[in-house]
């Protein structure tokens, strides 16, 4: 039986064998483009995620089946990396040879210590503040140095690039962490009492410490850092990160512009912050995208603090660096929200003395700017509000009341501290600025917004190749403030979001106007601007004549408010 056994196995061992060479034979006539077409089906979705040790994908079990297989599986699982620090070296064993030509996007998460759950109810202790300071600058290091060392090494002795060489890819710097993070917030959830959770990081700012260590490497084109909400990095340490990029074309940061019981630290932050911005590299960047995130006060009776140094008060050094940069040769689009505090400064130095701190020589001029977009507090950099109250009938005057009062009522029942709670969040809003709701400022400051435009105006002026402007007061309500430039042949894109639930009982209409011609849109309410500024852009203009419409609100009939619909109307006039 044995034998007969083994008589009858032999056919179907040699069938196995020879349909095992069929398969390997047809896998070997087709080409690497269609074997790489076939991979990608293998695990369709978009937004695939795959960290070094932590993947749920299955795609590597099938880079087992050929050599060009593991080519076009490798091209996938490996064009996409997040990357904790604490992975660096597995990250560097594996990323040899031609993976490194597939990475296309690489996210990077600086992880920091723990923490014992006792310390969950203070705030973080100075001593481990500066050493997390030491992680961080650590975990920034590790993968500099790997990422410098594959310049190195793609360089043969005559310092010409190999056919090996890593392609250029953009990289992400996300919010560092520590591993107790999410148990600290989320015990302050269940038990409130036991742990501040996020607001215990409410007075920590993480800092870079030796920038001698940092290599600079010239493959990274775009670079994005988001590094605002819990674990803040100070905004100076981050500049010079960047400024080791030195082939940066895009930029885009998101960044906190406040410590909300210290305003000496706020103050110092954006002064070095403005100080260390001309360290960046600024020759190849055609994008730069900054949101500096600063809350606007709800109560608008509350007095802000200055953002500016108390030893030089009337210089917004921030603005004047941002100034300096927006004017960078191949510089083609630059966005600026928060809202960010600002001055006139970012676009038009108001006289020689502050002038010559924005380092830029003559007039100033932007060669090649495109799309600019501004998105400024209602606060200026002194801390004085920019918008006035507005003058409202008895009847108004009575309802705004009411509803003020209904807002503040909500407030207070979803921030009403539980009993024992060692963080009382209602409090802390209204030390702030952000309880209770009182906003009625809506009235441009005659002797602040006037200059603001006039400044924005002169700079418009200077920008030859401008086809779309949008500068706005954020949050839009209850402001309703803004400009807005259009080239010709740039589309209308409504001011007001309805996608945003602040304004959903808000409706406008689009302007019929000639889109062949530049147009200019004003959303201000009764102000208008003086005849210099609307001067200043008809000036400009080359290519026809400036259609310039302003936008105006009424309140809704009843038959226009009926079934949810808008309790405002705007509509657009010449005047």
């Amino acid at each position: 039986m044995s034998t007969l056994s083994a008589v009858k196995s032999t056919p179907s061992a040699a069938a196995t064998s020879t349909s095992s060479t069929a398969v390997s034979t047809s896998l070997a006539s087709l080409t690497q483009e269609l074997i790489s077409q076939i991979a990608s089906y293998l695990e369709p979705g978009r937004g695939m995620r795959i960290s070094l040790t932590h993947t749920r994908s299955s795609l590597p079990t099938y880079a087992t089946i050929s050599k060009r297989f593991q080519y076009a599986v490798e091209y996938r699982t490996f064009n996409s990396i997040e990357l904790d620090s604490d992975e660096i070296g597995y990250f560097a064993a594996i990323f040899v040879g031609y993976r490194r030509k597939f990475l296309a996007t690489l996210k990077y998460w600086p992880v920091l210590d723990t923490y014992p759950v006792r310390v969950f109810r203070a705030y973080e202790h100075p001593d481990q503040m500066r050493h997390n300071n030491y992680l961080f600058t650590d975990a920034v290091v590790g993968l500099f140095e790997v990422l410098r060392s594959w310049e190195e090494e793609d360089k043969d002795t005559a310092g010409e690039e190999k056919v090996t060489s890593s392609r250029p890819f953009e990289l992400y710097l996300l919010e560092p962490r520590s591993p107790t993070d999410s148990l600290c917030f989320e015990q302050r959830r269940v038990h409130p009492g036991t742990s501040l959770g996020k607001h215990r990081l409410e007075h920590s700012f993480l800092k870079y410490l030796d920038y001698r260590r940092l290599p600079n490497l010239s493959r990274i084109l775009h670079f994005s850092a988001h590094v605002y909400r819990f674990r803040r990095v100070e905004p100076r340490s981050l500049v010079m990160i960047t400024a080791s990029m030195i082939g940066l074309k895009t930029i885009d940061w998101r960044l906190s512009d406040e410590e909300k019981f210290v305003p000496l630290t706020a103050q110092n932050n954006r002064f070095e912050f403005a100080l260390a911005l001309p360290n960046l590299s600024t020759d190849p960047l055609t994008s730069f995208r900054l949101n500096y995130e600063r809350q606007v006060p709800i109560n608008h009776d509350y007095e802000p603090p200055s953002v500016l140094l108390p030893t030089l008060p009337t210089i917004d050094h921030l603005s004047l660096a941002l100034h300096t940069l927006s004017q960078s040769q191949n510089l083609t689009e630059l966005t600026l929200s928060g809202p960010l505090v600002i001055s006139d400064a970012l676009f038009w130095p108001a006289t020689s003395a502050t002038a010559s701190l924005s380092r830029a020589p003559g007039l100033p001029f932007w060669p090649n700017m495109q799309k600019l977009v501004v998105e400024f507090s209602p606060i200026a950099p002194d801390g004085s509000w920019c918008f006035l109250r507005e003058e409202l009938s008895s009847v108004e005057s009575a309802h705004e009341a009411r509803e003020m009062e209904r807002a503040t009522q909500r407030e207070a029942a979803t921030y009403a501290p539980e009993w024992g709670d060692c963080y009382n969040a209602l409090t802390m809003r209204t030390q702030i600025g952000l309880f209770p709701a009182r906003e009625f400022r809506r009235v441009p400051d005659a002797a602040k917004i006037p200059a603001l435009m006039l400044a924005l105006a002169r700079a418009a002026a200077r920008m030859p190749r401008l086809k779309r402007l949008h500068v706005d007061v954020a949050p839009r309500l209850p402001f309703a403030f803004g400009v807005r430039y259009l080239a010709p042949g740039e589309a209308y894109r409504p001011f007001f979001d309805v996608g945003n639930p602040r304004i959903v009982y808000r409706k406008t209409t689009a302007p019929l106007d000639d889109e062949a011609l530049p147009r200019l849109y004003w959303t201000v309410r009764g102000w208008r601007p003086v005849e210099e500024v609307l001067a200043l852009w008809r000036g400009r203009e080359q290519e026809g004549e400036l259609q310039v419409r302003f936008y105006s609100e009424r309140a809704a009939t009843e038959a226009e408010s009926a079934n949810g619909g808008p309790v405002v109307v705007g509509s657009w006039s010449d005047e």
